[in-house]
């Protein structure tokens, strides 16, 4: 795998020895050989390649994970790869990447955890309507009054904000109890 035997990268990144990934030549290597390692390798190497302050890596392999892992180790791919998008302020592109994982990501926590990427890409791009509407549905999700998914206090904000640009006569409300 990248002109190293596979045996010895396995007992390298078992053994907790990241360095030797600064030294690939990356330009030459074929990213896909980290299917090798298994269809949870790229997930799991895009967060040594965030350990390592390599964020061009760490994209590189949610994006071969988006594409060629399997189930879960997909999903969890695409969900690393809109919360990149985000951080990146490229909010845009993490709806449209949050719109298309919709149809597969599966099972109540990666949806939910969807459903808050997206609400903050809503919340980027300022859509207030969208994401009013998204965030009553998200938070009709939560089980009880003490669920986290109310506690959040990036979700206040995200709906104080969408009634203010809609002015909503609530929205001086909402801040004041978010202060």
């Amino acid at each position: 795998m990248w002109r190293i035997p596979l045996d010895e990268v396995r007992a390298r990144l078992q053994g907790g020895n990241h360095e030797f990934l600064r030294h690939v030549d990356y330009k030459s290597a074929d990213l896909r050989d980290a299917m090798r390692l298994g269809p949870e390798a790229p997930y799991y190497l895009s967060l040594i390649y965030r350990l390592l302050d390599m964020t061009d890596m760490e994209l590189r392999m949610v994006e071969l994970g988006s594409r060629s892992s399997t189930a879960l180790w997909r999903e969890e791919s695409e969900l690393r790869h809109i919360e990149i998008l985000l951080g990146r302020r490229s909010y845009a592109e993490a709806l449209r990447r949050s719109g298309a994982a919709s149809r597969r990501i599966t099972g109540d926590e990666r949806t939910a955890r969807l459903r808050r990427l997206r609400l903050e890409a809503l919340y980027g791009l300022q859509r207030a309507r969208e994401l009013l509407d998204l965030l009553k549905k998200h938070l009709a999700g939560a089980r009880s009054l003490d669920d986290p998914l109310r506690d959040d206090p990036e979700l206040v904000l995200f709906g104080a904000v969408g009634a203010a640009l809609l002015e909503q006569p609530e929205w001086e409300e909402l801040f004041r109890d978010l202060a």
